[in-house]
């Protein structure tokens, strides 16, 4: 939502999380409905984010069913981990932060707020949090509001605050 500042830039399996402020894309998660005030989606098995650079769907949420099966082949992002990655309920809950709108190849893809297994086990570039602070903020967020992600390390944030009205954390 602004412009690239010096710095590494977020590449495709680097393990970083973006930095920067981001629009907000879908709640979505294993239940047929949450309490959210973003756009919800139910995902089934499915469905899948597409983390292959040379695919024509790269960072998009898709089901396997309406692009085929050799669309989804070689992602290693499946909605409904529960099912396809023994149990796993990270995504069981979570929004899309939208770091890559313009779904640009290896810059990186399926960045999401979502659970986390532990909390001490890091993820793969996105931002996890325990399951009730989850359901409080989905319930909190306001679509009409146009809410916004905010990742920034705390002296990028400090020197951007003022230019891109940020809000000020030490009150």
């Amino acid at each position: 939502m602004h412009p690239m500042q010096p710095g590494p830039e977020k590449q495709e399996g680097d393990g970083r999380s973006p930095a920067g402020v981001f629009a907000l894309g879908i709640a979505f998660g294993y239940a047929e409905s949450a309490n959210a005030r973003l756009s919800y989606v139910p995902m089934s098995a499915s469905d899948w984010c597409i983390d292959v650079v040379d695919s024509p769907l790269y960072n998009q949420i898709v089901d396997a069913r309406d692009v085929g099966l050799d669309a989804v082949a070689g992602s290693t992002e499946p909605m409904r981990r529960d099912v396809h990655v023994d149990g796993d309920q990270r995504y069981k809950l979570g929004f899309v932060i939208e770091h890559n709108p313009a779904n640009k190849p290896g810059a990186g893809s399926c960045i999401f707020a979502h659970l986390w297994s532990a909390a001490d086990s890091p993820t793969a570039g996105c931002t996890a949090m325990a399951e009730p602070h989850m359901r409080e903020t989905l319930a909190w967020l306001e679509l009409d509001a146009n809410p916004v992600f905010i990742l920034l390390p705390q002296q990028e944030y400090d020197r951007l605050r003022s230019a891109w009205h940020l809000p000020d954390l030490s009150k």
